[in-house]
């Protein structure tokens, strides 16, 4: 029988043109991409800014406006028994009903829902990190 995903679900949606990024050192393996927290965040971000600087909105930099709502994730995994990558569709296709669905972490689970790993369906790549448990930070983009 095939694997299935499992979409997890955040109080944060992966940025629609945003791709895992990864690296690997002593410390274990890192995911990161750009998470954006909503409207209410970004508005908060907007009056956070604008109450330290005393301008209006209009009189941000975009280098600052462009973020404001927006973090980083970044998963942490330990260890991992192996890493998989590839671009979204080919690593989709073995799955069925998750091609069409917008950027996002999955749960791969087998038949009796044993958690086997974790998908990362970005914009154009696909990461499966086969894996038992991680972490998740969230910091600011800037």
């Amino acid at each position: 029988m095939m694997n299935m995903l499992q979409k997890i679900d955040f109080s944060w949606r992966m940025e629609s043109c945003s791709d895992p990024l990864f690296r690997y050192d002593e410390y274990g393996l890192k995911v990161s991409f750009m998470i954006f927290l909503g409207q209410e965040i970004r508005h908060s971000d907007i009056g956070k800014w604008l109450s330290v600087y005393n301008q209006n909105e209009q009189q941000i930099p975009d280098e600052h406006y462009n973020h404001l709502g927006y973090r980083i994730a970044e998963f942490s995994f330990s260890s991992f028994d192996s890493l998989y990558c590839t671009d979204r569709e080919s690593g989709l296709a073995s799955y069925t009903n998750a091609a069409g669905d917008p950027p996002c972490v999955y749960r791969e689970v087998d038949e009796d829902d044993y958690i086997l790993g974790y998908v990362f369906a970005g914009h154009d790549l696909f990461l499966s990190i086969k894996a038992q448990a991680y972490d998740i930070d969230i910091r600011s983009v800037s």
